[in-house]
């Protein structure tokens, strides 16, 4: 029988180069529930925000049930020999867990957790990622395989302000400032969303600093709801005409009417962005009234609709309004996430 580990004292990084750096643990650190973890059953994510981050921070993500997943912590703080949290043994558990998989992996030449400088690195507080989070989720608890974790959390880390990242580059302000993380984090079920939206929401949106191409990411997303909810509506027009058995031809042509309806991207849209969003209607109303387009008639769909066909369409009369359309497609990309993204 392998026998439990009761304390880690010292850790090892190996470099690509064959040096290696070593630690003592940090005599701070309260090691109380090292003897019970099983450093195996844990998963663990790069996550970052636009701001700089506070060595302190530390929360526990859970379920909308307050069930306990796994816990956010700060690359800043693994392994410090100060840090306030030191004594807190489910902080020390976690610290020691991120740890020891970074130096672990290092020997068989993964350093996909490591800071993009742990090949010069010379002390171990270089080895880890520096302004970014480590999100660390026990396995044994998640209710998705491990496989589909970051498809299917991605849009609930986005709603608190935090974007998975693989190249550990800060992303832009997209999104309002995330709060310093303390307490709980709770995250939703997500619906099932293709790998394409997946790279758009993640990798692309919040790393172009252009704002016109952003909205063209964004506008990209918006048509997979769409077409989402054209094969809703197709699906309930035909569920209805297989129930028909005698149908008139005034049924017929009201059938026919709606499937029409529901091929045309401008009615198509109005289902999709619904409920209105007033501060992203606010941004959108002061460009078109800056491009002196009435908008008397429409509502917020038609609103964004007409911006999209402006950009790709008509896009010398709008390039004068690159901060204005950054601010609404930021606050555009935030009502998706928050309304569109996740299980209703």
């Amino acid at each position: 029988m392998k026998p439990k580990v009761t304390r880690i004292r010292n850790l090892t990084f190996k470099r690509g180069d064959a040096v290696q750096i070593n630690k003592e643990v940090p005599s701070s650190l309260n090691q109380k529930l090292v003897r019970v973890t099983n450093f195996d059953d844990y998963i663990i994510r790069i996550v970052g925000t636009s701001r700089s981050l506070a060595e302190k921070e530390f929360a526990s993500f859970v379920d909308e049930d307050s069930k306990y997943w796994g816990c956010l912590i700060s690359g800043n703080s693994i392994l410090s020999d100060e840090n306030p949290n030191n004594s807190n043994p489910v902080f020390s558990a976690y610290s020691l867990i991120v740890a020891a998989h970074v130096c672990a992996s290092s020997h068989i030449g993964n350093y996909n957790l490591a800071s993009l400088d742990c090949q010069t690195a010379v002390v171990m507080d270089e080895v880890f990622v520096s302004d970014f989070f480590y999100a660390v989720f026990q396995k044994s608890k998640l209710t998705v395989p491990v496989r589909d974790f970051d498809s299917h959390f991605f849009p609930s880390l986005l709603a608190n302000g935090l974007i998975l990242t693989k190249d550990k580059v800060k992303p832009l302000p997209i999104l309002s400032s995330s709060p310093v993380y303390s307490g709980e984090i709770k995250l939703r079920p997500s619906r099932r969303h293709p790998d394409y939206i997946y790279q758009i929401v993640i990798g692309l949106l919040p790393y172009t600093d252009n704002s016109f191409l952003r909205f063209f990411y964004l506008y990209q997303v918006i048509e997979h709801l769409m077409s989402e909810g054209f094969k809703q509506k197709y699906t309930e027009v035909k569920a209805k005409l297989d129930s028909e058995t005698n149908m008139s031809v005034t049924t017929l042509r009201d059938f026919l009417k709606k499937l029409d309806s529901s091929t045309k991207e401008d009615a198509r849209i109005r289902v999709v962005l619904q409920p209105a969003c007033g501060i992203t209607q606010l941004c959108a109303e002061q460009i078109l009234d800056a491009l002196v387009i009435d908008r008397s008639e429409f509502v917020f769909a038609d609103m964004v609709y007409k911006i999209r066909n402006v950009i790709f369409h008509d896009f010398p009369r709008i390039h004068h309004l690159a901060a204005e359309v950054g601010v609404f497609s930021d606050n555009l990309l935030r009502y998706i996430v928050d309304e569109k993204l996740f299980v209703k």
